[in-house]
């Protein structure tokens, strides 16, 4: 299925290729303005989860990095000849064979998998007697302590790194058995450090969208409790150059209120909660735990008409001050509670982080979609945590820790796949001997019945006059209507690109058969014959070959290309899809953006998108 590169490529020097560049004529308006410095769209929005990873190539990270042997089908040990040192660079999950792994690729484009419960501290070694300890990552300040002995193993869970990315120290971990230098950092010549670290992740945990911070009246602690968020993700320290401008500042804002949200929680790769807000157009995140700091609730969304379920069960909380609610019954009728949006009159909290709360009712709402969703629970009167007793807390403040079974209202039809038996209520307890689904019928059903600590579905149901009938989810699968898409014959010659990432091949245009395959990663260039099209006309699929089909969302019809191109005047540009949008005005060296395929030729973008030339029409140096 790999197709080969029409583009023609001259053995032209490196030195030939600098005379040749700067000549390049400005023939197109686009050209220009694309050749400009393209500057980053301010945003304020918080960021999502980013794991980031560090290691050296010492031996003993061979067995705790990974790669995969396209032969055996498994993850094999790295060695000296695949092993190569990474620094902060930012990883993916993917289970494999069942385990959740964290992936990097590499400079040499090799992936590496690291098992994601043997992240963290990393281990390090002295390499001779009396290595000095320092109180920062910049080495001024010695902390008179030492670490006697060449060869002592001490842990570590934070890197230090210089402006080009190399490691300058390590910082050894709290709980190391070598108490004297507990807490302190070590120049990194000092030692030999193994071990896959996270470095700089940050887990995000939920969205405090009605929150803002506050503090007790007192100026917050910022120092040792701020960070900033980069643009590409990574979080440092706010460094102490900055405390008489930016972090004053953010006390203030603080002390005033000004920091309204939004807001989230994260835990970051020392085990700390922080809260991530904007200040500014930037990213910052600050300690919980911060001295002075709390939170504050801001205006709440309108009044709303909540559904009660008698429900008993456990929460517990998720963080320290989580507030409580009153919610008053409606006049028309029980069964039915309005929120006032306020938290307690008396200001409420429940102090600690994870106290378990006993609740007796929950209150939600249906959606569009058929879905009950849970908003809030009641906590019992005389509830051991004493402040909670007869009040509600949101369900987005606290995780659920006890299981039952709930229903929602979405229509299906599953089959049998076994003789099943049918029961009389949603915990599946009462069996109904007279009533079976045999194997093969099929069983219409108007809810699904779901597990409530992970909302799988666990059974299915239907009413028959005035009874429920329920069956359990395991001894059926759904009816799912096979997909119709149109197929449509591309030209011949026509390839794509697949940025050698491994995409899932299937056997059918629909994309519904994984053939338990992936292209291979060390291609990026593939014929394709055909497309699959939804009913909207929108394209979904190509065939790289017989019966091969990947998504296109995992596919790519153009890509990136540097370098030159030598044509000649009067040589048609075209659109992407082919149709003829002009002609070059003058021989000439042109500058390269794109490459892709057109009408099954390859076509190279020398501005923008309705400047395509076919490859064949000039010759191409590469940067």
């Amino acid at each position: 299925m790999f197709k080969t590169g029409k583009v023609k490529y001259l053995g032209i020097t490196a030195a030939a290729l600098l005379v040749i560049a700067p000549t390049v004529a400005p023939v197109f308006t686009a050209t220009s303005a694309e050749r400009g410095i393209v500057q980053a769209a301010t945003t304020t929005a918080l960021p999502d989860s980013a794991i980031f990873l560090t290691w050296t190539d010492a031996a003993e990270n061979y067995p705790n990095v990974l790669t995969w042997n396209n032969e055996t089908k498994q993850l094999e040990a790295t060695n000296a000849s695949n092993l190569i040192p990474v620094t902060n660079a930012r990883a993916s999950s993917e289970k494999v064979l069942g385990l959740d792994y964290y992936t990097v690729t590499g400079v040499n484009g090799q992936k590496y998998y690291v098992r994601q419960s043997e992240t963290g501290p990393g281990i390090m070694s002295t390499v001779y007697d009396n290595v000095p300890a320092y109180t920062d990552s910049a080495f001024d300040t010695p902390t008179g302590k030492y670490v006697a002995k060449n060869g002592t193993s001490l842990k570590y869970d934070q890197i230090a790194v210089d402006a080009a990315g190399k490691i300058t120290g390590y910082h050894v971990s709290r709980d190391t058995a070598n108490g004297d230098v507990a807490n302190s950092w070590l120049q990194a010549e000092a030692v030999k450090a193994t071990g896959a670290i996270l470095k700089n992740s940050y887990i995000k945990i939920n969205d405090l969208s009605n929150y803002g911070l506050k503090d007790t009246g007192t100026k917050v602690t910022v120092d040792g409790n701020l960070f900033v968020v980069n643009p590409n993700g990574i979080y440092t320290a706010v460094p102490r150059s900055w405390t008489s401008d930016t972090t004053t500042k953010i006390q203030t804002a603080i002390h005033n209120g000004e920091i309204t949200g939004p807001l989230a929680t994260y835990i970051i790769d020392d085990g700390s909660q922080v809260y991530g807000f904007t200040y500014n157009g930037t990213v910052y995140f600050i300690r919980t735990n911060a001295a002075n700091l709390l939170l504050s609730e801001t205006p709440t969304t309108p009044t709303q008409i909540l559904d009660v379920n008698a429900v008993n069960g456990t929460v517990t909380t998720k963080r320290d001050l989580t507030p409580l609610y009153r919610y008053a019954l409606t006049t028309h009728g029980t069964g039915k509670v309005t929120t006032d949006g306020k938290a307690d009159a008396t200001g409420t909290y429940v102090t600690d982080y994870k106290t378990t709360l006993t609740y007796d009712q929950v209150a939600g709402s249906y959606g569009n979609d058929g879905k009950f969703n849970v908003v809030a629970y009641h906590i019992v009167k005389g509830d051991a945590s004493g402040k909670a007793s007869d009040l509600w807390v949101k369900a987005g403040d606290v995780n659920a820790t006890t299981q039952y079974n709930y229903a929602e209202n979405v229509k299906g039809t599953v089959t049998a796949t076994a003789d099943a038996n049918v029961y009389g209520d949603i915990d599946f307890n009462h069996k109904i001997d007279t009533l079976k689904v045999g194997k093969g019928q099929n069983f219409e059903y108007t809810q699904v019945i779901k597990d409530s600590l992970n909302g799988s579905i666990v059974g299915y149901a239907r009413k028959a006059g005035k009874t429920w009938t329920y069956v359990k989810a395991a001894n059926f699968k759904e009816v799912v209507p096979e997909e119709q898409v149109d197929t449509e014959k591309l030209p011949t010659g026509t390839a794509v690109y697949s940025d050698n990432k491994a995409a899932t091949i299937y056997s059918d245009a629909a994309t519904t058969k994984d053939t338990d395959t992936k292209l291979s990663t060390s291609v990026d260039e593939w014929s394709a014959f055909e497309v699959a099209k939804d009913a909207d006309g929108n394209i979904t699929a190509y065939r790289l070959s017989k019966d091969q089909w990947v998504k296109a969302a995992d596919i790519q019809v153009q890509k990136d290309l540097d370098g030159v191109f030598t044509t000649s005047a009067g040589v048609t540009l075209r659109e992407p899809d082919g149709t003829v949008s002009g002609a070059i005005k003058a021989d000439g060296d042109y500058k390269v953006y794109a490459v892709r395929y057109i009408n099954g030729k390859q076509a190279l973008r020398l501005g923008n998108d309705s400047q395509w030339v076919y490859a064949v029409q000039g010759d191409f140096y590469p940067a």
